[in-house]
């Protein structure tokens, strides 16, 4: 037999959630302000989070180039040979509308 609990026990998990949540932010905050070394684990993070980004971007990029000019996956748009005048004029305008 299972047993289902109420609303007053969900409640009651809810807000006890809720204050370690409160209590785990304070702690955190705290940690940052307080210490050097909080400080230098925040900036680590933070360079974690931007240099992923940047990599996606830098990716996304590559994949877009490879799609609209038809570029080699490896190699760079400034390194291609021989692009077809449409596209050098195409792709930038329709770019430019979107």
């Amino acid at each position: 037999m299972s047993t289902v609990p109420d609303a007053k026990d969900l409640l009651s998990r809810h807000r006890m959630a809720m204050r370690l949540r409160v209590r785990l932010r304070r702690y955190a905050r705290r940690m940052v302000r307080d210490s050097d070394v909080g400080r230098v684990v925040l900036a680590v993070a933070i360079a974690v989070v931007i240099a992923l980004g940047v990599a996606l971007i830098r990716e996304a990029v590559h994949g877009l180039h490879h799609l609209l000019f038809e570029v080699p996956i490896e190699a760079h748009l400034s390194g291609a040979q021989a692009i077809p005048l449409w596209r050098r004029l195409l792709v930038p305008s329709l770019g430019g509308l979107v």
